[in-house]
C-alpha cells in the first residue's frame, strides 16, 4: 500500500516535468504576443499621425507654415520674432507614444492557458 503511493507520486512528479517544457514555451509566447501586440498598437497610432499629416499637406495653411519654419520666409506686410528655450514637442511626443511593457500576471497566464485548453 505504502509503495503504491510512492509510484503514484512519482508518475505525477514525472508527469508535471513533461509539463514544464511546454507550458515555459507558451508562456514566452504570451510574452512575445503582448510585445508584438504592443508594437502594432504603435504602430497604428503613427500610421493615423501619418494620415493626418498627409491630410494637413494639402492646404495651404501647411505651405505657409512649412516656409515660415524651414525656409524662414513671411508674408510680406509681418514681422517675425524667434522665440527659443522651448521644450521640444517631438520629444513630448515621443516620450508619450512609447509603448509600456506590458506583461501579464500568473493569474492572467493561466486563465488564458484554460481558456486555451478548452478551446
Amino acid at each position: 500500500m505504502h509503495w503504491g503511493r510512492l509510484a503514484a507520486l512519482a508518475l505525477v512528479l514525472i508527469a508535471g516535468a513533461l509539463y514544464v517544457g511546454p507550458l515555459r514555451d507558451f508562456f514566452a509566447q504570451q510574452d512575445r504576443y503582448q510585445r508584438e501586440l504592443a508594437s502594432v498598437n504603435q504602430l497604428k497610432t503613427e500610421n493615423a499621425a501619418f494620415e493626418a499629416q498627409l491630410k494637413a499637406m494639402h492646404s495651404s495653411d501647411w505651405v505657409v507654415r512649412q516656409a515660415r519654419e524651414e525656409f524662414g520666409l513671411i508674408p510680406p506686410g509681418m514681422q517675425a520674432f524667434v522665440i527659443t528655450g522651448l521644450p521640444d514637442e517631438n520629444a513630448q511626443r515621443r516620450a508619450q507614444s512609447s509603448p509600456q511593457d506590458q506583461s501579464l500576471s500568473l493569474l492572467d497566464r493561466l486563465k488564458d492557458l484554460w481558456t486555451t485548453l478548452l478551446q
